[in-house]
């Protein structure tokens, strides 16, 4: 089993004063062709997913500091269908095919790149702005949250007023025949999508 690993991204495309929508049911995923196959999860991996966003709401209702950055106190992120179930996507693509990163490193025949852009689109989400943290191996959703809230790249994104939206995935790999992760495994794969839609 491998050590935890931390990984970043951001992208801002653009700004939104777009208030956040009716809060959706926290335990869906969008309704869409490509979310089916994250519709049905681990409870042990919900439970991180609905943990890690308290969590990160609890930061950001307090405000505080990111590196050299402060933050004033924010209105909690909403939990979207669409955005959960572009972090699910993505954390079982990370764990079925052992890798930790922005991007597929071999995407499917016929596809030229598969990243969270993609998996947003396939969930019928279309941001303005976006961002992404994932990471690898946490025992728990404390560990992961105080990891990314010790770097100021991934700390930011969870602060910024510009994020509206959340979407947490979990992806909990299964132990073999003798109880144990693979070697080159990790335990979990995590991937978080903060956005603020068009």
């Amino acid at each position: 089993m491998r050590a935890a690993l931390v990984v970043s991204l951001a992208v801002i495309a653009g700004c939104s004063t777009a208030a956040p929508a009716d809060a959706p049911a926290p335990l869906r995923v969008a309704d869409t062709p490509a979310c089916e196959a994250v519709t049905e999860w681990d409870e042990q991996a919900t439970i991180f997913e609905a943990d890690l966003v308290n969590i990160l709401n609890s930061e950001r209702e307090r405000g505080g500091r990111c590196g050299d950055m402060t933050f004033a106190p924010q209105q909690p992120l909403v939990m979207h269908p669409a955005l959960r179930c572009a972090g699910r996507l993505h954390a079982m693509s990370m764990r079925d095919d052992n890798y930790v990163d922005y991007k597929h490193p071999a995407p499917p025949e016929g596809v030229e790149e598969l990243s969270v852009l993609q998996w947003l689109a396939d969930a019928e989400y279309e941001p303005a702005v976006y961002a992404q943290n994932i990471g690898a191996g946490w025992p728990s959703a404390r560990e992961a949250a105080d990891a990314w809230l010790a770097s100021e790249p991934h700390c930011w994104k969870f602060m910024t007023a510009e994020m509206l939206h959340v979407g947490v995935g979990v992806a909990i790999t299964p132990e073999d025949e003798t109880g144990q992760v693979p070697e080159d495994s990790y335990t979990n794969y995590w991937s978080v999508v903060i956005a603020a839609p068009e």
